[in-house]
């Protein structure tokens, strides 16, 4: 669709040629994409890339059958004294059965050091370390590798 640009003025009309002649070039070809602090999948499940990774080594695991009966985010707990008014809910980030050592497994992966995550494990080991074992992934960042 051509437009007419005769009645403008000469100066208007080589703007707009100038403007039509390189506007193809400034456009980008896609839209980028917004990110967010989070790793985005499809089903939106995963709070960091860590865990993303780490949920891809525990399925291998499985496969393997070293260990069964992975969960995602499958288990929650409520830690503290009832009587008191100081309860802290805890959701872990992996729970599976592992077949080596014939345990239940509660893992949490670390990709950052996160301040009220001592006093969560040490309430976590007092209530529950006699039914579950706490692993704690940690794992570290390589700079410039996203």
């Amino acid at each position: 669709m051509a437009i007419d640009i005769s009645g403008f003025p000469e100066d208007v009309q080589a703007q707009i040629r100038a403007k039509t002649a390189t506007g193809a070039q400034n456009e980008p070809s896609q839209p980028k994409l917004k990110k967010n602090k989070y790793c985005v999948v499809k089903d939106g499940k995963y709070d960091s890339k860590a865990e993303r990774h780490r949920h891809g080594e525990l399925l291998a695991m499985q496969e393997c059958g070293e260990i069964s009966n992975v969960k995602l985010h499958g288990l929650s707990f409520r830690l503290g004294r009832s009587d008191l008014d100081k309860v802290i809910s805890y959701r872990p980030d992996f729970s599976y059965w592992d077949n080596r050592t014939e345990t239940f497994v509660i893992e949490e992966v670390k990709g950052v050091r996160v301040r009220d995550w001592p006093a969560r494990a040490a309430l976590f080991k007092e209530q529950w370390g006699m039914f579950f074992e706490l692993r704690v992934v940690s794992v570290k960042r390589k700079r410039g590798i996203r």
